[in-house]
This record gives structure tokens, C-alpha cells and sequence, in this order.
């Protein structure tokens, strides 16, 4: 069966590393579009400006609003104007970064991303998450190069509300649990990717479990250490590369289909993706159990030490009414995902009815 894995970006973390921008990006142009978010750049403006001009680039800056939605892109190509770039720059969280990697795939131009949070792996992946403009999740693009190099200053992520890394670390533990939900199911003996990725996830998950409580105090206290840079290494590297390695195999799993289908519901976009996905986690593991209201408690242990929502009361939300439950259920139903996971022998009810039930439980999920 042919195989293709992309190619990594250049990876480049630490403490005041934001002043290499230039340096970097000169490297595959000389003149950069830079394409971010208004409280990103507010927050990193004079660095980017100096490492920019120190390298002698010329640059245009474009404040990216709203979703990564083909309607806002437009707009941002709209404020770059005749700008000849050759290079994109993308700066802020993972809707930004995800916007700028579509723009630099649309104009055929390499991109630097500068994650400016470590809520998600969006700065490593060649993948932009599509959403319409009310906020529900579209398609998820595969695009054909990943990103030249990651810059991601530990300063400046260790800045960035905490709920943002905490988020991060909800997105980066389903890497681990969703393959695993599938494994039984799948001869992984002869899959060397797959195998690679199960082993790093799990590995991922512990260096998360040991390093996340002191990593979260850290960023409270705007003091960094190796927890925090681990963590930040995990949220956007390890994850980044987990999300590549293990093909369709590693994405078929419910977490992440919930978290498509929920972005349908206006509710949905007061919790960031990393939050909802730590429920999607819930819901695959109490699918898996048999009992809507019974999670592993070893993952309820480390949802509660890292400050994650360990149910859907918990997470701020309110019970959901039944057309809001059907419209949920029915686009995991419509999604890849959901549909893959019913092909296999997985011995779990994955049923309209059954989901329904289960999500519906997770208000008042109990534990033992």
C-alpha cells in the first residue's frame, strides 16, 4: 500500500526566539505577507517589526477577523492588495494560522507560522480546518506542503491567558485515546507508521501527565521552566507530528468528529477547541465503557489536575435541547469519521440512538 508521509517543518522553541523571525523567513523570501491576529500582533508587533526589518525584508501586515472561512480569506487577500509577497507569515492561534496556511496553499507561497498560544498543533500541520461563517466546522484541508519552520517563543505563549495551554493539552491527550479507541480493531503489526504513532502518543500523554500541573503553574506565574517548554513541545510538535504519521487510521475516532459536529451549535464557541474536544474524549470513553455517565478515572484524575471540564455542567454549558441534540448526532452521522469507525469490529454501539443518549448524559456525567 503506498505510503506518504510530509515533510516537518524546521522547529525553533524557546525563550525570546521570536527575534530569529527574520533571520528564518529570509531564508525563503524577501517579502513577507504577514497575516495575524489583532491581540497576536498587538502582543509581539515591535519584535516581529525589528527581526523583519533587521533582516532586511519588506513586509505587509494583514489583521485577520473571524472564522477560516473562504469569506474571510477573501477579505485578508482584499487588505493585502497588490502586494507581490513571497512568503507568508502567519501570527496568533490556530483559526489564524490555519487562515494564513490556506492563503500561502491558495497563492502557491512558502509560510513561517508564529503560534502565539500552544491551544492546538495548527502551526505544524499542513491542514486548515474550514468553517461557514456561523462558526461550524466545514471540511478539514489537507494541503500539499507544511510549513517551512515553527517559531514558537516560550516567552511569549507563557504570556497568553493560561486557558490556552491548558486547552492544548485537552487537544493533545486525544492523539493518545483516540488510536488507542480503534487499535483493537486494526492489524497494526506490519504498519510501521501507525505502531510509531501509538508508542509517541502514549509518550506524549505521560510527558503531559508528569510535566502539565507544574507547566499550567508556571505560565500563571509568568515564570518558565522545562515543564512549560515540554509542554509547549507536546501541544505543538509531538502533536503536530502524531496528527501526520498515523493516516485515517489515528482521525477515525469520536473526539474529534464531536467537535465538528458541535461547532454547529452557537454554544459551542465559548469553549475553545481543545475544551470541546476534552468532551469528545469523554463521550468516545463512555461509549467505549457501555455507560454514558462513566469515564476512566485515571483520565478523570488528569482532567481534574490540569483544570479541564471533567463533564459538560463542569465545562459552563447548559443541557441541551433535543433539536440541538439531533442536529449534533446527525452531523457526526454525516461526517468520515463516524462513518469509518461502523465499518470496524470495534464491539461498541455507535448507533444514532446511542450517541444521542450518551451526549445527552454528559450534563450530570458521573464517575467511578
Amino acid at each position: 500500500m503506498p505510503v506518504e508521509v510530509m515533510e516537518s517543518p524546521r522547529y525553533i522553541r524557546g525563550f525570546g526566539v521570536l527575534n530569529q523571525l527574520g533571520d528564518a523567513a529570509k531564508e525563503y523570501g524577501t517579502r513577507a505577507l504577514v497575516v495575524a491576529g489583532e491581540r497576536a500582533f498587538s502582543a509581539v508587533q515591535g519584535k516581529v517589526e525589528a527581526s523583519l526589518a533587521a533582516a532586511g525584508l519588506d513586509y505587509r501586515v494583514v489583521i485577520y477577523k473571524g472564522f477560516c472561512s473562504m469569506v474571510h480569506i477573501k477579505k485578508a487577500l482584499i487588505q493585502a492588495g497588490d502586494f507581490a509577497a513571497d512568503l507568508v507569515i502567519g501570527i496568533g492561534g490556530g483559526t489564524v494560522i490555519d487562515a494564513s496556511k490556506k492563503i500561502a496553499h491558495d497563492l502557491g507561497l512558502p509560510i513561517i507560522t508564529v503560534p502565539t498560544i500552544a491551544a492546538t498543533c495548527a502551526a505544524w500541520t499542513p491542514l486548515s480546518v474550514m468553517y461557514d461563517e456561523c462558526g461550524a466546522v466545514t471540511a478539514e484541508e489537507w494541503l500539499s506542503r507544511s510549513p517551512k519552520a515553527v517559531i514558537a517563543d516560550t516567552e511569549v505563549i507563557m504570556k497568553a491567558p493560561v486557558r490556552y495551554l491548558v486547552a492544548g493539552i485537552g487537544d493533545s491527550i486525544a492523539k493518545w485515546f483516540e488510536p488507542s479507541f480503534v487499535r483493537q480493531a486494526l492489524d497494526v503489526k506490519a504498519d510501521c507508521f501507525l505502531r510509531s504513532t501509538l508508542d509517541l502518543a502514549k509518550t506524549a500523554y505521560e510527558i503531559l501527565s508528569d510535566n502539565g500541573e507544574k507547566a499550567v503553574e508556571q505560565c500563571k506565574a509568568n515564570k518558565a521552566g522545562p515543564e512549560l517548554d515540554a509542554v509547549i513541545d507536546v501541544c505543538i510538535a509531538v502533536t503536530g507530528m502524531l496528527s501526520g504519521m498515523a493516516g485515517d487510521a489515528a482521525r477515525f475516532a469520536v473526539a474529534h468528529a464531536f467537535y465538528n459536529a458541535f461547532s454547529a451549535l452557537p454554544l459551542s464557541h465559548a469553549l475553545l477547541h481543545g475544551e470541546v474536544v476534552t468532551l469528545g474524549i469523554l463521550l468516545q470513553e463512555s461509549l467505549r465503557n457501555g455507560d454514558g455517565g462513566v469515564a476512566d478515572k485515571e483520565l478523570i484524575s488528569f482532567y481534574s489536575r490540569m483544570g479541564l471540564p471533567t463533564s459538560w455542567k463542569g465545562a459552563g454549558l447548559r443541557k441541551l435541547t433535543e433539536d440541538e441534540l439531533d442536529l449534533v448526532v446527525s452531523r457526526m452521522e454525516a461526517g468520515d469519521s463516524l462513518t469509518a469507525l461502523r465499518k470496524l469490529p470495534l464491539g461498541v454501539d455507535l448507533s444514532a440512538r446511542r450517541l444521542k443518549e450518551a451526549i445527552a448524559g454528559m450534563y450530570h456525567m458521573h464517575h467511578q
